[in-house]
């Protein structure tokens, strides 16, 4: 396994779970704690309900 992909993957996700679930999360609901889901994706545990799966965004609405 390339070390350098995996820790630029691992940065990214990490980014994305930052700005794009906890943040908007945090706005509507005051909280930023994210869940892991099935598959190895994560979501968010409060409105709004967003989760990444695999390279998807996926969204309740």
């Amino acid at each position: 396994m390339d070390m350098t992909a995996l820790v630029l993957t691992r940065q990214s996700l990490h980014g994305v779970a930052e700005l794009v679930l906890a943040g908007p999360q945090y706005r509507q609901s005051g909280t930023i704690r994210l869940r892991a889901v099935p598959g190895g994706s994560f979501a968010t545990t409060k409105h709004p309900d967003v989760a990444v799966n695999g390279d998807l965004l996926l969204t309740s609405g």
